[in-house]
C-alpha cells in the first residue's frame, strides 16, 4: 500500500519525469505530463477525439504560484494565480488515506504500465498506483467506460526550461 498525506511538499517521488498515457473509451487520445523539481514545474497536455469526431487539446502548465489553462473550445489561454487556499493540482499527491476517505479499498498489488502497482477499486472506479502516480484507471459512468493507461513512463531526465512556458505553441507533438 501506499503511504503519505493528501498534501505533500513534492507531489512526485522523483526530481523529475515523462508520463504518457493512452485513453480509451468513449473519448480517445492521449494525455502526457511532464514534471520537473519534483513536480513544482508541471505540464499536463491532453488531446482527444470523441466518438462523434470532435477533437480537442487541453493543456496545463503549472510554475511558481501560476498556472496556464488552454482548451481548443475555448477563445484564448488563461493564466492564474495560485493562492495558499487553493491548492494547486501538481501539488495534490496520491496517498492512501486520501484513496480511503475517498471510499477506495486497496486490494493488493498488479502490473500496469510495465511497472508493479497498488491496486484500489471503489464503485465505479479501479485505479493502479506506483510511487503515489496514477499509472491506469479505469472508470464506469452510465454504463460507459473510459480507461487511462501510462504506455511510457520516464524518471530522472532533465527536462527542458522550455516545457514549462507558458504559450499554446507549447502543445506536446510525438512527431
Amino acid at each position: 500500500m501506499i503511504s503519505g498525506t493528501l498534501i505533500s511538499q513534492h507531489r512526485y517521488d522523483f526530481k523529475s519525469g515523462m508520463i504518457k498515457y493512452r485513453i480509451e473509451g468513449n473519448i480517445s487520445g492521449t494525455e502526457v505530463i511532464f514534471f520537473d523539481d519534483f513536480g513544482n514545474l508541471y505540464y499536463d497536455c491532453k488531446q482527444t477525439t470523441t466518438e462523434t469526431g470532435k477533437k480537442q487539446t487541453e493543456l496545463y502548465i503549472e510554475k511558481n504560484d501560476s498556472v496556464f489553462i488552454y482548451n481548443s473550445n475555448q477563445n484564448k489561454p488563461v493564466v492564474k494565480t495560485i493562492s495558499q487556499n487553493n491548492h494547486s493540482v501538481a501539488k495534490n499527491r496520491v496517498a492512501d488515506s486520501m484513496l480511503k476517505e475517498m471510499g477506495f479499498e486497496y486490494i493488493g498489488k498488479e502490473k500496469a504500465g510495465d511497472v508493479l502497482c497498488d491496486k484500489y477499486v471503489s464503485d465505479n472506479t479501479v485505479l493502479w498506483i506506483w510511487n503515489h502516480i496514477i499509472i491506469k484507471s479505469q472508470v464506469e459512468v452510465m454504463n460507459v467506460i473510459l480507461k487511462k493507461e501510462a504506455v511510457k513512463i520516464e524518471t530522472g531526465n532533465n527536462m527542458p526550461a522550455g516545457r514549462f512556458q507558458f504559450s499554446v505553441k507549447n502543445i506536446y507533438s510525438s512527431n
